[in-house]
C-alpha cells in the first residue's frame, strides 16, 4: 500500500525534470532571435502596408514547411497534438522574431528561472539582452506560464506569455 502511494505521488505530482528543460529548450528557440532555422524571414513577416496578399497555395506551403522545422526542432518536446495546438494558436511563438525582424534587432537569453512547478503549470521568469540596430544593449524581464500535458507531464501542451517587458519601449 505504501508503494502504491509513493507512486502516486511521483506520478501525479505534474511537472517533471525533463518537463522544465523542455520547457527551457521551447522558449530558447522563441526567444533567441534572429533564429533562420525556425523562423526565417519569409512571407509572414510582410510589413503591415503590404497591399498584395500571397496565394492560398502559398501560404498552405509555407504554413507546412513551417511546421515541419518545428517538430523537427522541438517535436520531441510536446505530443502531436499539443505541437499542431502551438504551432497554430500560439500568439507569441514568432512574437520575439517578428520584433527583432521589423527593427533589426537580435535578441538571447541572458538568463531563465522556472519557479517550481505546481501541477501541470510552471512559470518562467527569462531576462533578455536586445540590441537595437545601433548596437544599444538592453535587458527587459519577461514572464512565461508554462502548460504541462496532464498525461506526459515530460511534455508541454503551451506556452503563454504574461509580460513582454515592455520589448518594445526598447527597439523603437
Amino acid at each position: 500500500m505504501l508503494i502504491a502511494c509513493l507512486g502516486c505521488l511521483v506520478s501525479c505530482g505534474g511537472s517533471s525534470d525533463k518537463g522544465t528543460k523542455s520547457a527551457e529548450k521551447v522558449l530558447s528557440a522563441m526567444l533567441e532571435c534572429p533564429n533562420e532555422k525556425l523562423a526565417p524571414i519569409n512571407g509572414q513577416y510582410f510589413a503591415l502596408d503590404e497591399t498584395i496578399a500571397p496565394d492560398q497555395e502559398s501560404v498552405a506551403a509555407e504554413q507546412e514547411s513551417e511546421y515541419l522545422r518545428w517538430q523537427a526542432e522541438l517535436g520531441d518536446c510536446f505530443s502531436e497534438k499539443d505541437l499542431q495546438h502551438f504551432i497554430g494558436y500560439s500568439n507569441c511563438r514568432l512574437y520575439f522574431h517578428s520584433i527583432a525582424e521589423s527593427h533589426s534587432a537580435t535578441i538571447s537569453v541572458s538568463e531563465m528561472k522556472p519557479e517550481k512547478p505546481d501541477k501541470e503549470v510552471q512559470y518562467f521568469d527569462v531576462k533578455l539582452q536586445v540590441t537595437d540596430a545601433n548596437g544599444e544593449a538592453k535587458e527587459c524581464a519577461t514572464r512565461w506560464k508554462v502548460e504541462y500535458n496532464v498525461d506526459k507531464p515530460e511534455l508541454l501542451s503551451d506556452i503563454k506569455l504574461i509580460d513582454d517587458g515592455n520589448i518594445m519601449d526598447l527597439v523603437s
